[in-house]
């Protein structure tokens, strides 16, 4: 068979599969039997990086989580909005990125409120689901949070290495259908990435979504009192 050759339409990059699928009429049609995974993004929100991230995303028709810090999202209520705007999901990732399992509930909470008061602010809502810094929890954490927990399946390492081409080898070898892929949007060299490697998992067939998108997508109800990676519970 003749290999197809890449498809745009209006400018934007289709995927091979998704025009073999459904022509040109909408690049937005989610596929249940493709594969999917899912993008979050920690620490941000940042006006320059996170708005690069969203533009490379909404090019290729794509969404992602991000795990908003409170003070950064107090800060910067307009990127916020944008990211909201986009379609993507915003969770909550504490107010000052606290290890929960090292202080008082009462103070895990008020970390936890402090951020959805700052993201409700902005865009009228609260988060939807929380990743604890270091993906630190207990049982007892994990009980008492009113949020689902979402980890991850494939790191990245974006932190340490601050290597774009070294970020996007990472996820490019490693990724599998249904992963949960994390990153760090308060990185420029991460932003670079996300422009490198989203059009090559999109020409390889994958859709690119947000945490609770991919699990209504993969008929998961993400439910309380468990921690998520894969899609996978800790039971």
């Amino acid at each position: 068979m003749e290999e197809a050759t890449p498809v745009t339409s209006g400018g934007t990059f289709l995927t091979y599969y998704r025009f073999r699928s459904f022509g040109e009429s909408n690049p937005d049609d989610i596929d249940v039997n493709a594969p999917m995974i899912a993008f979050t993004f920690d620490d941000g929100p940042n006006p320059e990086n996170t708005e690069r991230i969203l533009k490379t995303l909404t090019e290729n028709y794509s969404h992602a989580t991000f795990f908003v810090v409170g003070s950064n999202a107090e800060k910067y209520p307009d990127t916020l909005k944008a990211i909201a705007s986009a379609g993507c999901e915003i969770g909550n990732h504490t107010y000052g990125h606290a290890n929960l399992t090292s202080i008082s509930w009462e103070e895990a909470q008020e970390q936890i409120d402090k951020t959805n008061r700052a993201v409700n602010k902005a865009i009228g809502e609260d988060t939807t689901v929380i990743r604890p810094p270091y993906g630190a929890y207990d049982d007892n954490l994990l009980n008492a949070l009113q949020e689902p927990v979402v980890l991850w399946d494939l790191d990245t390492e974006d932190w340490d290495s601050r290597d774009a081409q070294k970020i996007a080898d990472n996820i490019l070898s490693s990724v599998k259908d249904g992963d949960i892929v994390l990153m760090h949007d308060i990185y420029d060299s991460t932003a670079d990435a996300v422009e490198i490697v989203v059009p090559k998992l999109k020409e390889q067939g994958y859709q690119i979504m947000s945490v609770s998108e991919m699990a209504a997508y993969k008929g998961k109800e993400l439910e309380l009192g468990k921690a998520y990676g894969k899609f996978k519970s800790e039971e």
